[in-house]
This record gives C-alpha cells, structure tokens and sequence, in this order.
C-alpha cells in the first residue's frame, strides 16, 4: 500500500484549479440571470413609446439576446 503525500505544491495547484472554475461558475451565473434583463428592458421601452417598432419585434430581439446570453453562460459552465 502506497502513500501519496500532498506537498504544498500540489495543495497550491488544486487551489488555484478550484478559484479559477468558481469564478468561472460565478460568471455563468450571472449572465443567466441578468439574460432576461434586456427582454424586460425593450418590453418597457415599446410601452414606454420610447422605440417605434412593434412589441412583437422587440420581443423577438430580446428573446435572441436572452439566448446568446444564456448560450454564454452555458459555455462557462462547460469549460470549467
């Protein structure tokens, strides 16, 4: 039976790997939940008066940048 000892070298690497992919995973987060913030945003501008386009317009375009961001943040959580 072997025993592996953990240097400090090893303890460091593992740290370090651990911030990286919870930043990483902070990241995703984020940009999932702030994902829905533009569609609500262009919604309330077209009520506003503020945009000329039609409300189904608008929603089409926050809807795809809903999904890029979502898409995004997926792709943080894959590449930790």
């Amino acid at each position: 039976m072997t025993r592996h000892a953990l240097t400090q070298n090893t303890i460091n690497q593992f740290l370090a790997a651990r911030k990286k992919a919870a930043t990483q995973i902070a990241i995703g987060v984020l940009l999932c939940i702030l994902a829905a913030a533009p569609l609500l945003i262009l919604i309330s501008f077209t009520h506003l008066g503020l945009f000329r386009l039609p409300l189904e317009m608008m929603v089409i375009l926050g809807v795809i940048i809903l999904l890029i961001l979502v898409a995004i943040g997926v792709s943080f959580f894959i590449g930790r």
